[in-house]
This record gives C-alpha cells, structure tokens and sequence, in this order.
C-alpha cells in the first residue's frame, strides 16, 4: 500500500491510527453504551476477530480499557489490565475528551500509569469523544494478574455497570464507595486559577496542609506576572519557522498562551493533544491559540506531524527561554518552562492565569471558562 493510501485509512479509520495487526487478540474492558462503535469495529477489521470480553480466560495481545471519572480507581484497573496481556504488551487506555461525562484530567492519566508500571508512549484523538493513551507495559516479571479490586459480577461474568462505570459496593444513599481496606480517593483538583491579581490562591486542602503538587504550583507562579498587567510582547518562530508576535493579534483576537515543559513527553502530549481535540474553542475568529516551549524548532516541527498539531508550536529556545522568562514560568534549575496558561485579551491585558508544576496537567474547562468571562 502506498504511503498516500496509508495517510487516507488513518483519517477514514481510527483503529489505523493505534497500531493494531492482524491476528491480535484484542480484550475490551468497560464496555457500555457510550463508547466509540466505529473504532471497535475498525480495531475488528484489523485484527480480522472479534473483541474479545471479560470472559475470555487466555492471554491477550492488547488491551482496550474504556474508562471514565466515576469507574473507580485507574490505577487499580490498570494493573488488572496488566494482568491480561504478555509481557511488553500494550493497553489502550480510552478515556472521555475535555468537556465529556466523565473526563478525566491528563495528570490523573499519568500519575495512575507510573504508579501501575506502565509507560505513556502515544496519545490520540480515538473519536468524536474519546481519547487514547497507548500504555506500554514492561518486559520481564510482570506483576500479580490478581486484581487488587474484583468487580461485582453479573450475568455471564460481565462487571455490573452504573452509567459509565463499574460500580463499587454502594452505601446507604446509593453512592459508591471503595472496597474495604482502600482509602475513598480525595478530590485532588483544587481551584489553581487565577482570577485577579494577589497571590496564587486556592491550593490544598482544608482539612489538611497542602500536598507536594500544590506546593510545587505555588513554588512555580511565586514570580509569574500578575492578572491585570500588560502581557510581555514577544517574537517567536514557530514549528513552520514562521515568526509569530503576540503584539499582532492586538486588537483582533484574544490569545490563549500556553507554556509546557518539553514535547513528545507523557504529560505535555497529553495536553497539547486534548487543545488539538478541542481546537474550535480556543483557535477561532476571536481566539489565537499559542503554545511555547524551549524545544528547537525542527523538534517542534516532528512533534507537531506525529501528534497532528495544526496551531502554532512556538520555540523560545534561543536565547534560551527569553519569553518563559519574561512571564514568570522558566524552571532556571530544569532549563525549561513550568506548566503556565495566560489568558490575554484584545488589549494585550492578561486576565486570566494559572500555573501548575511540571508533573501537573492543566485542566481546559478553566480555559474555556476564562475566555467565556472575557
């Protein structure tokens, strides 16, 4: 087949896209009503079988896990999946895009991958509301296939489902909770934005003192420019080699620019890729989407075609993070920007700003959410 004819079955067929081949047995996990039908049955033709269920009691080639928020804990459901597949095997990890009933934030993603031993190599666009994450598993000694939570089974062994999830053994009032002896998961997504000038605020939690992610995001927004000021203007060659000025959109557009640490790593893709999957509400007649790193050019220009990135990817990598400088988000000890978003209007004002340490994903709902106060 040629390399055109290849290009072609990538955008009419998804399943193209996550590297499937013929007379893999492909196990699915947390199917329901709301998954990607055209995938499955892409992922099928490929293969040239069937998917197999949670029945299936033999080894196999691939997992795809469909999870959202309220399936219960990630991490757990991927060291079940781990116990599925051979070693060096791949789990396709299939979650809800920014704005779907149960998304799930990137960092939440990566966090719950490290943790169970797996490594984030891809992240795609697997639908109109999916995403997928391709989860790489080690070779050698994999851990115990015994699952560290066994959901309820129903008839012909399927997992009882609420909407979209596996359901947890329910209290009183019908709300889930862990199994016994597991902590109920804490809701780590504190209020990091910032909506007016002051100190970054909204970090921690109330019960407790704040965890190493929230110290890490007031460590890093100590010096970033205030809501309110005037945005630094700047002059940045894209991933194209084009020159991009903020101070063009002036007037025009309002400017959503985000800083990210280095491309073609697990959570910077993961972010960059959920912007690309949402692009209508940040890169439109009245919204310029821009995203810096201090990668070179020619980086950014290979990452950009891998991932299908089609807003502008600007390099401040020379001299050396000038412009992350400028707003307050260069990690001087890494070499590269912090995870910083400045929402700027037609005045070049910024009026809106949050800024998160290097592990931590961004969250687009504060983003659509700022612009729409504009």
């Amino acid at each position: 087949m040629s390399a055109t004819a290849d290009h072609a079955e990538e955008r009419t067929n998804p399943a193209a896209r996550l590297g499937f081949e013929p007379g893999q047995v492909v196990q699915e996990i947390g199917y329901d009503e709301d998954v990607e039908l055209e995938l499955r049955e892409g992922i099928e033709a490929t293969t040239g079988q069937e998917l197999v269920d949670e029945e299936y009691d033999d080894v196999a080639d691939v997992v795809l896990l469909w999870f959202r928020d309220e399936d219960g804990d990630l991490t757990d459901a991927l060291v079940d999946a781990i116990g599925l597949i051979e070693d060096g095997g791949m789990v396709w990890l299939m979650t809800p895009k920014t704005g779907r009933d149960g998304y799930v934030e990137p960092s939440d993603i990566n966090e719950a991958a490290q943790t169970a031993g797996l490594a984030q190599t891809k992240t795609i666009s697997a639908g109109k509301d999916w995403t997928g994450s391709r989860l790489a598993t080690p070779r050698g000694p994999r851990p115990s296939a015994e699952p560290l939570f066994a959901p309820p089974q129903g008839p012909r062994g399927r997992a009882h489902r609420a909407r979209g999830g596996l359901r947890t053994p329910a209290g009183p009032s019908g709300v889930r909770r862990p199994p016994a002896g597991r902590e109920a998961p804490r809701d780590r997504r504190p209020d990091r934005s910032r909506s007016g000038g002051g100190p970054c605020v909204g970090w921690g939690h109330p019960d407790g003192p704040a965890g190493d992610a929230e110290k890490r995001r007031r460590d890093a927004c100590s010096m970033t420019i205030e809501v309110g000021s005037q945005a630094p203007d700047f002059e940045l060659k894209d991933n194209h080699g084009r020159t991009v000025r903020l101070s063009e959109f002036r007037g025009e557009k309002n400017v959503v620019l985000v800083f990210y640490p280095f491309a073609f790593t697990g959570v910077c893709t993961g972010e960059l890729c959920a912007l690309r999957d949402e692009l209508p509400r940040f890169e439109n007649e009245g919204t310029q989407l821009l995203a810096v790193s201090n990668d070179s050019i020619h980086t950014l220009r290979v990452f950009a075609e891998q991932e299908g990135l089609e807003y502008p990817l600007l390099s401040d990598f020379w001299p050396h993070g000038e412009t992350s400088r400028a707003y307050g988000v260069f990690d001087e000890d890494k070499g590269c920007a912090v995870r910083g978003t400045f929402v700027i209007d037609k005045e070049g004002v910024v009026r809106w700003s949050v800024v998160n340490g290097l592990p931590d994903a961004r969250d687009l709902n504060d983003y659509v959410k700022a612009l729409e106060a504009l």
